[in-house]
């Protein structure tokens, strides 16, 4: 297994910036950063390992302080009269590039935004019990809820995707009616949300979204309406045709 991830700044790590600073052959890394390759044994490793370490100049002034004879003292540090470096050391096994291990670190973003939204917006975390079984359904069935919801989502704002944090309140301050009439159930929801319109726009993708796969679903046997459901969902991201032999109702306008 592979593994990628960033060094707290302990003093060895410390000891290995000051000698990298004063190198000459700093690589670009990309997005105004700055990188070098080293290597590097913390204690309790059985061998060096090795480090791509990044700097990036900051952009804005800084304000130094320091305690003399009981005060402060302020002094700002000038980026025209002295550099100032931010530094990340970054230790893996790849064997990517500089610029490659760096892109990939700043892609972790993309991954740790779903962690962090299943954690703090859904609850995905914090058992307390000791029973395994209960503990495993219970993040099964968030995960479950996280997934359909997801979906809901980007069946309505396909142009984007939306966390819970926002998505919620937007699309669940609803009240909703429901009536049958000739064997057909009708279900009328009245927007709550202060953005009215914007809730109306992403329901009206909605229903077209299901209609849709519903009226498709009927003519192609052996497809699973759940299936056709997710390709739409993804063809409307794509911006590309979901059927190869039938064409897709238009979203509803912004």
């Amino acid at each position: 297994m592979t593994y990628l991830f960033k060094l707290r700044q302990s003093p060895r790590v410390k000891r290995l910036l000051q000698r990298a600073f004063t190198r000459r052959d700093w690589m670009n890394a990309g997005q105004g950063w700055e990188g070098r390759e080293d290597s590097i044994q913390l204690a309790g490793w059985q061998q060096s390992r090795r480090v791509v370490i990044l700097r990036r100049l900051l952009k804005q002034n800084l304000i130094a302080t320091r305690e003399q004879q009981g005060q402060l003292e302020f002094a700002f540090v000038d980026r025209r009269q002295t550099k100032v470096y931010e530094y990340a050391v970054l230790v893996t096994d790849l064997t990517e590039s500089i610029l490659g291990i760096a892109q990939l670190y700043r892609d972790r973003a993309d991954a740790e935004n779903g962690f962090d939204e299943l954690k703090n917006q859904w609850g995905w975390g914090g058992y307390s019990t000791r029973d395994l079984a209960r503990c495993r359904l219970s993040a099964r069935a968030v995960g479950l809820i996280y997934n359909w919801w997801s979906w809901y989502t980007r069946l309505a704002f396909p142009e984007s995707r939306r966390e819970a944090i926002t998505s919620r309140p937007l699309l669940l301050s609803a009240i909703g009616r429901s009536t049958k009439h000739a064997g057909q159930t009708q279900l009328y929801l009245t927007p709550m949300h202060a953005a009215q319109k914007k809730v109306e726009r992403g329901i009206e993708n909605i229903r077209r979204g299901l209609r849709a796969v519903r009226q498709t679903a009927e003519r192609l046997l052996g497809h699973q309406p759940w299936d056709l459901l997710v390709r739409y969902i993804v063809a409307q991201i794509t911006q590309s045709p979901w059927l190869p032999d039938g064409a897709i109702p238009a979203l509803a306008g912004p």
